[in-house]
């Protein structure tokens, strides 16, 4: 397969797509293809931290009588803004991947840079 086809396969299908292309990028030694499954990966990674911090936050407010559940699903709107986000800058990543460019997405993949166990797993993030 070529490369851009799999840098597409990574965005397109996912954290498995992501994975999967990784595995077949190393064996090949593809740069392109491991580049965009390093930030198709970034995406899935900051999506679940913040649904993660979101249920934190959810157990933390529930026991609050009356407010504590509007709370918690009032702040839902920004874990679904930020999936909205997260689409958008997936399909900007599809268009450079199918362009064969790479990308660096805004917020996200700065954010990741700083976390030190995740610069072993994504690798150096390569503009």
């Amino acid at each position: 397969m070529s490369e851009r086809v799999l840098s597409v396969i990574a965005y397109f299908f996912g954290l498995p797509g992501a994975l999967i292309v990784a595995f077949l990028g190393r064996a090949g030694d593809r740069k392109l293809s491991l580049h965009h499954a390093r930030r198709s990966l970034e995406l899935f990674l900051f999506l679940a931290f913040l649904t993660g911090v979101w249920f934190v936050i959810l157990y933390l407010l529930i026991p609050i009588p009356y407010a504590g559940f509007s709370l918690a699903v009032s702040l839902f709107g920004i874990v679904a803004g930020g999936g909205v986000f997260c689409f958008g800058l997936c399909i900007m990543g599809l268009v450079k991947a199918v362009k064969g460019d790479r990308v660096l997405f805004p917020l996200v993949s700065s954010m990741l840079e700083r976390i030190g166990p995740l610069r072993k797993l994504l690798g150096k993030i390569d503009p």
